[in-house]
């Protein structure tokens, strides 16, 4: 008995070049019909009653019509009352004769070297027990049992490197005013920078990985922001006061 594929081969370009005139519905019937030969391993019975449940038609009459059109198309073939494929009777004849060690069409080399590695595969496990049990038979081949394959540790790609843990703020924390002052702020400014760090971060609750960084990061953008800030105010226009146009022009004239 011919053996049943499992799975077949479909090329995405000849499948559908070989179906542009069909219809979905056709196409659908056809690829339902390939996969019943597929299942049977082989031809299928060209049953009425059978098809039409198989491939979900409403009518007979529907059925056979559908049918004879893939038979015209020559997609398909009706032979003693049998559904043929072509394809479907290559692949399936190729499949049994690869079990039984032959190939239709293969040079008699090629067939002399599949039956030499045969009986050599023959010959080396002739001197297995068959009854023992899968674990020992891999054993006798020279396979690693899983228990010396512990020993070896794989490597992890995937594994991430482990985050510093975070902490909330410590209480005894005290910012290095001295970092601040040294890098442009003056000691007043510094002095407001810690302070408000300490109390934003208080306030928030919000955990650190680093609170020395978290230090250092907070005074540099305080010197950010102060450096923008005197930018802005050295661009910004100056307004002009009736009042302090009279008092500047009185300051030139000498009568203030």
């Amino acid at each position: 008995m011919t053996k049943n594929l499992p799975w077949f081969k479909c090329n995405p370009r000849d499948f559908l070049e070989g179906t542009e005139g069909l219809t979905n519905e056709e196409c659908g019937v056809y690829v339902r019909l390939l996969c019943l030969m597929y299942r049977d391993g082989g031809p299928i019975k060209y049953d009425l009653p059978v098809l039409r449940h198989a491939l979900h038609c409403y009518k007979l009459s529907h059925c056979r019509k559908l049918v004879q059109r893939l038979v015209d198309l020559g997609k398909l073939r009706l032979e003693n009352g049998l559904i043929h494929n072509g394809r479907v009777d290559r692949e399936i004849g190729r499949e049994s004769a690869d079990n039984l060690g032959t190939i239709p069409g293969q040079s008699s080399n090629c067939q002399a070297k599949n039956s030499t590695f045969s009986r050599a595969k023959r010959d080396s496990e002739s001197d297995i027990d068959p009854s023992l049990s899968s674990f020992e038979m891999g054993r006798a081949r020279g396979a690693r049992p899983a228990a010396e394959r512990e020993g070896v540790e794989k490597p992890d790609r995937n594994r991430q490197p482990a985050r510093p843990r975070k902490l909330p703020l410590p209480a005894n924390f005290a910012p290095r005013i001295d970092e601040a002052i040294a890098n442009g702020l003056t000691p007043p400014q510094a002095a407001n920078a810690a302070a408000e760090f300490m109390a934003h971060h208080r306030a928030t609750g919000e955990p650190m990985a680093d609170w020395g960084a978290a230090w250092e990061v907070w005074w540099r953008r305080a010197i950010r922001f102060r450096a923008r800030d005197t930018a802005t105010k050295s661009h910004r226009p100056k307004v002009v006061t009736a009042y302090g146009a009279v008092a500047e022009a009185n300051r030139r004239e000498g009568l203030q």
